[in-house]
Order: structure tokens, then C-alpha cells, then sequence
């Protein structure tokens, strides 16, 4: 009787000591995703830190892939797809995961759809969910992936990419979930824009210098021409 009384309480403090474990290594790794997040905008090696991004999203969400895609408005394309760490990612799955953002194999419907609408596109079933293509159902069903999402990485009205997950187990998306991973897209979407704007600012100046210099040498002449007459 004692046993009977005593196991539900008992299994009460183990589920707030596995949920307290659980906040503090997932606080842990939002920490680490914060900080990697500020080195992107002052690094020269992206992709790299796109990939200690996408591996910190991996270990704090459990999903087991994760790709960070990089949209450039002028290419009208996906131009860098930065995968997880992750054993499975240095495989063909994970090559064929990494050619279908950057390829001609990215379907056109799901980012112009990424593109148009913020909200996340929640799959919890890809090998049947018929939003897939064909060739997309079948390449989940080979590795074993059964459920993902996709979510829009945009500052203001600025679409900067996509974060996407998926996992090798079934998943149901709780609103906790999402929520989570929406922070997640939130941080990544700042550091983008920020390393555009760096971008932006670092072109400014070589233009600013060439125009600069030219102007220079213009005067040289018109100084030179003056002194000759």
C-alpha cells in the first residue's frame, strides 16, 4: 500500500527534476546560441558559424537535422544551406538534404509559400503529406525522417531564409514547441540582418574610397592641365 501511495509522488519529483534538467541545459544552449549569433555578424567564415548555429538549434530542440538557408533576393534563390554537426549530416542523406535547398530540386511552391505567409509549416507526417512532392515523400521515407517543419526568417518584411527541422521520430508540434523554435528563427533572423547590413556598410565604404580616389586623381589632372596652360 505504502509502494502504491508513494509512486505517483515519486514519479511527480522525477518529472520536475527531469523538466528542471531539461530548462537548465536548454537556457545552457539558448546561451550558446546567443553568443554564436553575435560572433556571425563579426565573422568572415558564415557558413561555419551557421553550422554551430544549426548544431546548437539540434541539441536544444532534439531534432536531428536542422539547415539554416540563406536567401539571396538578387539570385532569387537559396544561395547557403549550413547543416547540423551530426553524423547522419556527412552521409548522402545529409548531402541530398543540404542539394535540395541550394538545387533546382527546392520546390517553388513551399518558398514562395516561406516567402508569402510567416506562419511555420507544421509536417507532422512528410512521407504522406501530400504538400510534398513525390520524389520528396520518397527521399523522407529512405531516411527514415517522419516529421519536420519549416519557418520564415524575415526582419520586418525582409525575407532573409528559412530554419528547418526534422526529426527521425514521429512528432506532434506542441504550441511549446513551436514557440521555442520561433525564438529560435526570431534570433537567427536578427543576426542575418545584421551581417547584411555589415555587408551593406563594408560595400559603402569601397565604394565611398573608390569615388574618393578617382575625385583624387581628377583633381590631379585638372591641376597638372592648369599649371601647363
Amino acid at each position: 500500500a505504502f509502494v502504491e501511495c508513494a509512486t505517483p509522488a515519486l514519479a511527480l519529483m522525477m518529472e520536475r527534476e527531469l523538466s528542471a534538467s531539461r530548462a537548465a541545459r536548454q537556457r545552457e544552449q539558448m546561451t550558446a546560441l546567443a553568443n554564436a549569433a553575435e560572433l556571425l555578424t563579426h565573422s568572415e567564415r558564415m557558413e561555419a558559424v551557421l553550422e554551430d548555429l544549426a548544431t546548437a538549434i539540434s541539441r536544444s530542440s532534439g531534432f536531428e537535422l536542422v539547415s539554416i538557408d540563406v536567401y539571396d533576393v538578387r539570385a532569387e534563390r537559396f544561395t547557403m544551406s549550413a547543416l547540423n554537426h551530426a553524423p547522419q549530416v556527412n552521409t548522402s542523406l545529409g548531402q541530398a538534404w543540404r542539394a535540395q535547398a541550394q538545387g533546382t530540386t527546392y520546390p517553388r511552391a513551399v518558398l514562395k509559400l516561406a516567402m508569402r505567409s510567416r506562419e511555420p509549416l507544421l509536417l507532422s507526417d512528410l512521407q504522406n503529406d501530400e504538400r510534398i512532392p513525390a520524389y520528396g515523400r520518397e527521399f523522407f521515407k529512405s531516411a527514415h525522417i517522419f516529421s519536420g517543419a519549416q519557418f520564415s526568417l524575415t526582419f520586418h518584411d525582409e525575407f532573409l531564409g528559412t530554419l528547418r527541422v526534422a526529426s527521425q521520430r514521429p512528432r506532434s508540434f506542441s504550441p511549446q514547441e513551436v514557440d521555442v523554435l520561433e525564438g529560435f528563427a526570431a534570433q537567427l533572423a536578427v543576426a542575418l540582418k545584421a551581417v547584411r547590413m555589415y555587408q551593406a556598410l563594408a560595400e559603402s565604404e569601397e565604394q565611398l574610397r573608390q569615388y574618393s580616389q578617382e575625385l583624387q586623381g581628377g583633381m590631379e589632372i585638372q591641376h597638372r592641365l592648369a599649371r601647363t596652360d
